[in-house]
């Protein structure tokens, strides 16, 4: 239960003769919510993004209940269904499109496990962010960028970054030649690539969270990756069809 009306403080936010504000309330909504939960209100104003469920009349009710709820913080519902509600169709806003993620999670083979274990917030501010996309951390926006953890930071909470940086890695990454680390072959030097020009974050069709489609510029590039005993083929437009073994490495060099 909220706490002012578990305690029958039912005063703080509400008028109890009259009020233009809907539910007789003493404000509107933000401003209300913020007057206590000061430092979510403090935030959402320099911040560089806004959640846009939190900038409308209902604000902070839009996916809270203001009185009591069986799901921690208040929330209307479990979060990923609540989000779900929400991002079930392709939204466009100020020429920025956000996928249908619901639909691309119902067709997706492996769904990225933070997704699964603890919902979109793992990865997603519900408020408001400094990053893009509100992210929790930061993400270069650039499919080749320098192969620096600061600039994958969002990735390296939960991924060691022995991922991007060892050359050769025993335990580091399954993707991997022999010893040698396929992770940091790809994304090192001068035309590094970005994780998420293989990869999709919340889900997909191909295995390892790979994608079937490379969106390079305006050219959609196919991508043929399979799994073998110890280890995958993979065909992009990058490159003809490249074999990798854990335990028998490819001879790249005959």
């Amino acid at each position: 239960a909220h706490a002012p009306a578990k305690e029958g403080y039912c005063l703080i936010c509400h008028a109890a003769h009259g009020s233009d504000e809907k539910y007789q309330l003493t404000e509107k909504t933000a401003d209300l919510c913020f007057g206590c939960h000061t430092e979510v209100g403090e935030e959402s104003k320099i911040s560089m993004l806004t959640h846009q469920p939190l900038t409308d009349e209902l604000a902070c009710s839009n996916c809270h209940n203001p009185h009591s709820s069986g799901t921690y913080p208040l929330l209307k519902d479990e979060s990923n269904t609540l989000c779900l509600g929400c991002h079930d169709k392709t939204i466009t806003r100020d020429s920025v499109s956000i996928t249908n993620i619901s639909s691309l999670l119902r067709r997706s083979k492996i769904i990225h496990l933070p997704v699964v274990q603890g919902g979109c917030v793992m990865c997603h501010e519900p408020h408001s962010s400094g990053n893009r996309s509100l992210l929790t951390g930061y993400y270069t926006p650039d499919q080749y960028a320098e192969a620096t953890p600061e600039n994958f930071e969002l990735c390296f909470f939960c991924h060691d970054t022995d991922l991007l940086e060892a050359r050769e890695t025993e335990y580091a990454t399954n993707f991997r030649n022999g010893l040698q680390n396929l992770h940091a072959l790809h994304t090192n030097g001068n035309r590094g690539r970005s994780c998420s020009m293989c990869h999709d974050p919340h889900g997909t069709a191909g295995e390892r969270l790979t994608v079937t489609t490379i969106q390079f510029a305006s050219w959609p590039m196919k991508m043929d990756f399979r799994l073998t005993e110890n280890g995958a083929t993979c065909a992009t437009g990058c490159h003809g069809i490249k074999e990798y073994d854990r335990m028998n490495p490819v001879d790249y060099g005959k």
